[in-house]
């Protein structure tokens, strides 16, 4: 079924899967992602790991799809570039990244808005996929 889309057309199809499912989880499970961020957060092996995973895929979407004309074009390379950013400061500057994000409050209701937001912006991938 994906083959009758292009190459941004999938990507963001797949990304608004990941975020749907991610925002169900922070609307029910809150309190979870709150621990699983502390968790890598405190651990450096899980610090690392996440920080690849942010890298490998953010640099594999500015690899393939670093493409800036259309409304979801420039969603998802900036979606990659994020990560990849995002990646990169894990690893290199893992205390002080830490301790920015620190100062975002981790309790239900910012976990819970966070989790609308996300389920938006798939929402949003979604319309410019489809419509």
């Amino acid at each position: 079924m994906l083959a009758m889309f292009t190459l941004t057309q999938t990507l963001a199809i797949l990304l608004g899967l990941y975020m749907i499912s991610a925002g169900i989880g922070l609307l029910t499970d809150s309190s979870g992602f709150a621990g699983m961020i502390d968790t890598i957060k405190t651990n450096p092996a899980m610090t690392y790991l996440a920080a690849i995973m942010a890298f490998a895929i953010g640099g594999t979407f500015v690899a393939l799809h670093n493409l800036w004309t259309t409304p979801l074009e420039i969603i998802v390379s900036l979606i990659g570039w994020v990560a990849l950013i995002e990646g990169v400061l894990m690893l290199a500057f893992r205390k002080p990244f830490f301790t920015l994000i620190g100062a975002i409050p981790l309790n239900a209701v910012v976990m819970r808005a966070y989790g609308l937001f996300v389920i938006a912006l798939a929402l949003a991938l979604f319309f410019l996929v489809f419509a």
